[in-house]
């Protein structure tokens, strides 16, 4: 069975999905096989469960009840609109896909945090983990492995057994933005999120921005001025 789980009865409570009725999080490498037994058990169609899929080792590296939840959380936020209203979208055009927030993935204590930018189309926003599915994760995830703060250099797909050592991996903004550009309120919106990431983790830390809109996020969230440390 799944290694963590939360699960609500919404009965069509979600207007963006209105035929849902059981919305389960879990550490899940099969969520079809689950997302049938658990209709079966609740004797409805299997297209009324929802099944997000957590990484089964550890619920991306975080333990207790308190972090699945605030995992939970994350996973039904709509705070923005236009983003909400996006994802939505790909989940009817492609049911299969993650197509929600995407969660952070590595340990709990890292040395190493790294803050991308936001979830791509068909890498994470598809696979639920930060840069699986797509180059720009073929070549983090080799890098990762080459500086060993990785156990293997590839990470396609979420069950692939890739973990990582003393590193963790998150966004700036944890949804799939229209054509990969947020916008600058929405990323602002979002900054709680890695503002409460941050001040969970160890303080001899380091922290690698991958661009301007991550790094001034990074700012954002340490309540630093943006103007004080520009990119480079």
């Amino acid at each position: 069975g799944p290694s963590c789980a939360l699960a609500y009865w919404i009965d069509g409570a979600d207007p963006q999905a209105p035929h849902i009725r059981l919305r389960v999080w879990a550490g899940t490498q099969n969520p079809h096989v689950l997302r049938r037994d658990l209709a079966t058990l609740m004797q409805i169609a299997d297209t009324e469960v929802d099944v997000v899929r957590m990484e089964a080792a550890g619920c991306y590296g975080r333990n207790g009840a308190d972090d699945v939840a605030a995992d939970a959380a994350l996973l039904k936020c709509t705070r923005c609109t236009r983003l909400a209203a996006f994802l939505a979208q790909v989940r009817k055009d492609h049911p299969d896909y993650h197509a929600r927030p995407v969660l952070p993935f590595g340990v709990a204590a890292p040395k190493l945090l790294i803050v991308g930018l936001a979830p791509g189309m068909h890498g994470a926003n598809r696979t639920g983990r930060p840069f699986t599915g797509d180059y720009a994760g073929i070549l983090l995830y080799k890098t990762l492995h080459k500086h060993g703060f990785a156990n293997q250099p590839e990470g396609a797909e979420p069950d692939d057994g890739l973990k990582l050592k003393h590193c963790r991996i998150t966004n700036a903004v944890k949804c799939l933005p229209p054509e990969n550009k947020p916008l600058p309120d929405e990323v602002k919106r979002c900054n709680s999120y890695l503002q409460s990431e941050i001040l969970a983790l160890p303080k001899a830390i380091s922290l690698l921005a991958l661009g301007l809109v991550s790094h001034q996020a990074i700012l954002r969230a340490l309540g630093h001025k943006v103007s004080a440390f520009p990119f480079s």
